[in-house]
């Protein structure tokens, strides 16, 4: 009987450390920095800085897991963080209330999301060539609204957004943590999410089976708009400024992000709290590499390799 209990105990073992193996990864490499240079990275200075460098690639790539999970991709989500930055500075600066100038850097986002999604439902167009054909507009966009120019001379109140602390924590991280639970609820609590499931498995019987794949589609492209609108405003009041050229190769990083996670490329597979963990992991390498003295370009090659490791792993997954 022990023998016959002994596998059963290694089978849950197995399957703990294979659900939970992001976590696992996440702690290994917080460790080793921590080991490496405990002077500058175990520090309440630096782990602040890399909570909130990393809220906005963990804003998008929550929105970019909604969408995967359906099977689809949004390649204009950091076009989209461009314009709504833009759009919100300008709004501010002509004198526009708080809440009402951040209400239109939401709503900038959403219509853009909301564009992609009517494109992808109704024309059966792939979801590479909408939303590449839309980053493009987008960025053309916010160079027209500012004609080129940074927008700056809003007035500063609006900086606590991206600079401000409560209770020793930074607000982008509040922020980053309210979207990753609410979305986390949608996913699994309601109908939406269960849907958003099902078509990322096989759109053709959720179809059948009475799921509204249309209204879902254009839903889940929505919602990561409006949220590539969130970062948008999170990161021109961390930096002060809202540059028309910002939110540049964003999208790769919250699509490694949502990969990395667990987010399956295929559709159908996805955990919020995993995207968020992969965010963490692209931040703590990235901060890591910062401060071991390695330049952007080795920078970029290594966070290459990392994104083709996580689709080739999660192309073999699929396989199995």
């Amino acid at each position: 009987m022990e023998a016959a209990a002994k596998p059963k105990g290694n089978s849950r073992l197995k399957r703990f450390v294979g659900d939970n193996k992001i976590l696992f990864i996440f702690i290994a490499l917080f460790i080793v920095m921590s080991a490496v240079r405990p002077d500058a990275f175990f520090t309440y200075t630096n782990l602040t800085n890399l909570l909130k460098q990393i809220a906005v690639n963990a804003i998008l790539a929550v929105g970019m897991t909604v969408v995967m999970t359906t099977g689809s991709f949004d390649l204009s989500v950091g076009s989209v963080v461009g314009v709504a930055g833009v759009v919100v500075a300008l709004s501010a600066k002509a004198g526009v209330p708080g809440i009402a100038a951040l209400l239109i850097g939401v709503l900038v986002g959403a219509a853009f999301g909301c564009v992609n999604g009517l494109a992808i439902a109704a024309f059966k167009i792939p979801s590479f060539i909408v939303t590449l054909a839309m980053m493009q507009a987008a960025r053309g966009l916010s160079y027209m609204f500012c004609e080129g120019f940074p927008v700056t001379g809003f007035p500063k109140s609006y900086l606590f957004i991206g600079q401000g602390y409560f209770l020793g924590v930074p607000v982008p991280v509040y922020i980053m943590a309210a979207v990753a639970v609410l979305v986390a609820v949608l996913m699994r609590q309601t109908k939406f999410g269960r849907y958003v499931y099902f078509i990322g498995g096989n759109e053709e019987a959720a179809a059948l089976s009475g799921i509204n794949v249309f209204k879902t589609r254009v839903l889940s492209h929505t919602l990561c708009g409006l949220l590539a609108g969130v970062a948008g405003i999170v990161l021109t009041f961390r930096v002060g400024s809202a540059m028309p050229a910002a939110g540049e190769g964003f999208e790769m990083d919250a699509i490694a992000a949502a990969v990395i996670g667990g987010c399956s490329l295929s559709g159908g597979v996805s955990r919020i709290s995993g995207t968020v963990l992969g965010a963490l992991i692209l931040g703590l390498i990235s901060n890591g590499m910062n401060l071991l003295g390695v330049t952007t370009y080795p920078q970029m090659v290594i966070k290459g390799a990392i994104i083709f490791v996580a689709v080739l792993l999660d192309t073999r997954a699929n396989k199995k």
